[in-house]
């Protein structure tokens, strides 16, 4: 892989955007660093709110912080900080 910055993939995500995440990251990564970073989508495909999804199947997961609506259980705050990276839409956005 390289000494760019690691990238996870999860979710129904663009490829074409995942790509485009990484590209731009590389581009700026120094020869000996690593980033990781979450490039995710920010919602989830469920039909019920996240954090009730989560205690229903797992009731013993610490959950650090609000998780609002069915918003992803995976924090992509830091790719918007670094990056600038955000998602470009949601699946729930289809007609």
């Amino acid at each position: 892989m390289g000494s760019w910055a690691g990238v996870i993939a999860y979710r129904l995500n663009e490829k074409r955007h995942v790509s485009l995440s990484v590209a731009v990251e590389a581009a700026r990564a120094t020869p000996y660093g690593f980033e990781p970073f979450n490039i995710v989508a920010s919602d989830t495909l469920l039909d019920i709110p996240t954090e009730e999804a989560i205690r229903r199947v797992a009731p013993d997961t610490m959950i650090r912080s609000p998780l609002k609506g069915y918003g992803s259980a995976f924090d992509i705050g830091k790719a918007k900080r670094i990056l600038g990276w955000e998602p470009w839409h949601s699946w729930r956005d289809v007609e």
